[in-house]
C-alpha cells in the first residue's frame, strides 16, 4: 500500500505568493475574488501557516492559471531559469546558459534535499 504523501506547507504558501505575484494582483484583489471577508487568510496561507479549503484552492488554481504540480512541487528555481532562457541571444548562447541552468539546478536540489 502507498504512504500518504506530506505537502509543504511553505512551498504551497510561497509557490501562491509568487503566482499571485506574477498576475499582479494585490492581496485585496484575490480577496473579492474568492469572496472572503478578510485579507488575513490569504497572508496565511502565503506565509505556509495554513490551507485554502478545496474549492478556494480550485479557485486560486484557476485565477492563478497553474496546474496542481506548479503549486505542491514547482521550486522558485524553476521561475528564474526561465526567466534566464529567455534573456539569452542566439541558439549557442542559448544551449549554453541552458546547460549551465540545469546544473545549478541539479546542486540546489540537492542541497534542498540534504536541508530537508
Amino acid at each position: 500500500m502507498k504512504y500518504r504523501p506530506e505537502y509543504d506547507k511553505k512551498l504551497i504558501g510561497k509557490n501562491l505568493r509568487r503566482c499571485r505575484q506574477a498576475k499582479n494582483l494585490s492581496v485585496d484583489e484575490v480577496r473579492e475574488y474568492l469572496c472572503i471577508g478578510s485579507i488575513q487568510a490569504i497572508y496565511k496561507w502565503e506565509e505556509g501557516k495554513s490551507y485554502p479549503q478545496t474549492d478556494t484552492m480550485f479557485a486560486l488554481m484557476e485565477l492563478y492559471d497553474i496546474g496542481l504540480q506548479d503549486l505542491l512541487y514547482k521550486e522558485d528555481v524553476d521561475v528564474v531559469c526561465e526567466i534566464d532562457l529567455d534573456v539569452g541571444h542566439g541558439f549557442l548562447k542559448q544551449r549554453r546558459k541552458e546547460s549551465q541552468i540545469r546544473r545549478l539546478i541539479q546542486y540546489v536540489k540537492g542541497l534542498y534535499k540534504n536541508a530537508v
